[in-house]
């Protein structure tokens, strides 16, 4: 199956804190190559109209207040490799160690008071908000007990993230029907021919 006719659509993600994060991850699929029209970080045009949209999403779910800057050509690279390290975190098939993201760190301020309660913003520009951005929404995910269920595709080309609702977090595939059959085909083939190379 050729990676154009994979499933390209977001699964709408209203978990507590998984917005941001899943509209990070759906910006491309998993490995960067090819199909560089569909990657909306290849332009500083296209990465700023991505970032912009996210954080109207972000607003009225969160407590995010402020902006997060302007994005500039030396922060497409960045944003693309930190976006495929996060991606390979949460793989269903076996995520990355976890200090994989050691070299990602940003700073967000942190206000509360009585009236507002707790409010955040990123205090830097760049990718490197983006990078605080998405900490504090994996922070709100985990604290709400989601973020175990956030998941990227197992079958690579995809990469799209998905919320895990199955009873015991066994869910493998972004689309069943589609990257799940590529994945079960391809196992089924190797069967066989392991089974003919063994011989009777």
């Amino acid at each position: 199956m050729s990676r154009t006719a994979l499933p390209r659509h977001r699964e709408v993600i209203d978990e507590p804190g998984l917005r941001f994060v899943e509209a990070f991850l759906s910006t491309s699929t998993a490995d960067g190559a090819g199909d560089k029209d569909r990657d909306q970080l290849t332009s500083v045009a296209g990465a700023q109209r991505w970032l912009d949209g996210a954080l109207r999403e972000l607003r009225p779910v969160s407590r995010l207040t402020g902006t997060s800057g302007r994005l500039g050509r030396g922060d497409l690279d960045p944003l693309r490799t930190f976006r495929e390290t996060l991606r390979a975190a949460f793989r269903a098939d076996g995520p990355q160690p976890p200090d994989l993201l050691a070299d990602y760190t940003s700073t967000v301020d942190v206000q509360w008071d009585p009236i507002a309660g707790v409010r955040y913003r990123s205090a830097v520009d760049g990718w490197r908000a983006v990078v605080g951005l998405t900490s504090v929404e994996l922070l709100r995910a985990e604290a709400a007990g989601t973020l175990h269920r956030l998941k990227t595709c197992a079958y690579a080309p995809c990469g799209f993230p998905f919320i895990d609702q199955s009873p015991n977090t066994s869910r493998m595939w972004h689309d069943t029907k589609r990257c799940g059959n590529v994945m079960n085909l391809r196992a089924a083939r190797a069967r066989i021919a392991k089974a003919k190379e063994e011989g009777p």
